[in-house]
């Protein structure tokens, strides 16, 4: 159920993002045996900016332009826009996976310090008109040669009866038919149209660049964000820096109810708690959990009205568009979890939570662009959310990225863990030493709050 889940919400979300409008490229990385069996994707974007990713790497592209150099583009291994914990290096569960594992690093290396080395980027913006870039690789000897086409001489027909048997790897880029047999290993794919030359055992990697003004030094690095722990480690056997960061999650404990999970809080927080959830009837607003067949399309509308008004409030982008919500309600069902907050029968609030596994995932929030409702925040994102995961059964509450101020709600810091690569040996030491000394700050943060949480002395 949860594979499915991932499915359709990042086959959703690819379908209705614009993509090459806002600076994020598609260019994953799928590997085949002979046989054309799909043995492990990469989910993969061409950046020009660190905006959606919720690691944040902006002081390193400053750094960068202080000394003349250029920081993007660069390539993003993730979810977009999703700060969520999962599997990044995507494998089906063979005898070889491991090999395969570390063919897929290697390669997401190797379009940093072979193939992007090898030509000049041109990228004056990356919401500009694309030109298709193919990148021969030759998986025996390694050797990679680049060639601007003219996009139509991309569209020449492919006879796959023709593929090499020794190749192993292609490179899947933007706006290519989309084979349904890479549906089942992951709904980033776009596409599985590949060329092949006859003559050799190179595959085609189709990928993209734009127009403009040309850049020397190609891509600067590649990030892999929020991957498992294992796949953290052994990408740093693999020359990728390690970064911990923190988010706040919730754990339910097996309570029945909210009061029984108020009961292993200090008492001050206990009933600061109570204070702001009484504040809620006093204002006369009615708080419903929808899911599924309950979410009506008029719901979806006037969410994608607080999702504007957030993003518009916060200088950030609407990557997401009302068709994207009105998609995913259809297709996740009950998978979806929509509070909203009423005042009469208007509705004022909402959060958009997701039900995965054991876990429920908070995503969105937002309000009327003149609503002003004390501690409604904190109920809808937060509260709710808690008796949610109670009448579920669920294991845990994970409330999104950064907030301090969730801790004293019951959410408590958990580390998450990001994985970098940069091409340049210089910059390279001194992102190191940043991280080591970033790292022994965020796990001493972590101690104290831990120390002086919310919960009762003891309490474990």
């Amino acid at each position: 159920m949860l594979v499915i889940f991932a499915i359709e919400f990042c086959s959703n979300l690819c379908k209705s993002l614009l993509f090459q409008e806002t600076g994020w490229i598609p260019c994953h990385i799928i590997a085949e045996d002979e046989d054309k069996n799909v043995l492990g994707v990469v989910p993969l974007y061409l950046k020009s900016h660190s905006n959606g990713e919720y690691v944040f790497d902006h002081s390193w592209a400053d750094a960068y332009y202080s000394y003349g150099s250029r920081y993007y583009p660069k390539l993003q291994c993730c979810v977009p826009f999703t700060p969520v914990t999962g599997q990044r290096i995507l494998l089906r569960d063979t005898p070889y996976k491991d090999q395969v594992f570390d063919m897929l690093v290697s390669t997401m290396k190797d379009l940093t310090a072979k193939v992007f080395d090898d030509y000049t980027v041109y990228c004056q913006s990356f919401a500009a008109k694309l030109s298709k870039c193919i990148i021969r690789w030759c998986v025996s000897c390694g050797e990679t040669t680049t060639v601007l086409l003219d996009p139509l001489s991309c569209l020449r027909s492919v006879d796959h009866q023709d593929r090499p048997r020794q190749c192993r790897a292609h490179f899947v880029g933007h706006n290519m038919v989309c084979q349904p047999r890479l549906l089942l290993y992951s709904a980033w794919l776009l596409g599985g149209v590949f060329a092949l030359e006859n003559e050799s055992c190179a595959v085609e990697l189709r990928g993209h660049v734009c127009s403009g003004h040309h850049v020397h030094g190609g891509v600067s690095s590649v990030h892999v964000t929020f991957p498992i722990e294992s796949e953290w480690h052994r990408m740093k056997e693999k020359g990728f820096l390690q970064r911990i960061g923190m988010q706040y999650h919730w754990k339910n404990r097996n309570y029945k109810n909210f009061d029984e999970f108020l009961l292993d809080m200090k008492q001050n927080k206990r009933k600061n708690i109570r204070q702001e959830r009484k504040k809620i009837s006093a204002q006369n607003l009615l708080m419903k959990r929808l899911r599924g067949h309950e979410i009506k399309a008029k719901h979806w509308d006037t969410f994608y009205k607080f999702y504007r008004n957030t993003t518009d409030n916060k200088w950030g982008g609407a990557y997401l568009t009302r068709d994207f919500f009105h998609e995913m309600g259809s297709k996740l069902g009950d998978n979806v979890l929509l509070i909203v907050a009423e005042e009469g029968d208007e509705l004022v609030a909402g959060a958009l939570n997701l039900i995965g596994g054991d876990t429920l995932f908070g995503r969105l929030w937002g309000c009327l662009p003149q609503a002003y409702y004390p501690s409604l925040h904190f109920e809808a994102c937060y509260y709710q959310a808690i008796e949610a995961a109670i009448e579920l059964n669920l294991d845990k509450v994970e409330a999104g990225a950064q907030g301090e101020h969730k801790v004293q709600r019951g959410y408590m810091p958990v580390p998450t863990y990001s994985c970098h690569y940069i091409a340049d040996e210089g910059y390279r030491k001194v992102i190191e030493d940043f991280l080591v000394r970033e790292a022994a700050q965020v796990k001493l943060v972590m101690k104290l709050i831990h120390d002086s949480g919310p919960f009762k002395e003891g309490f474990q």
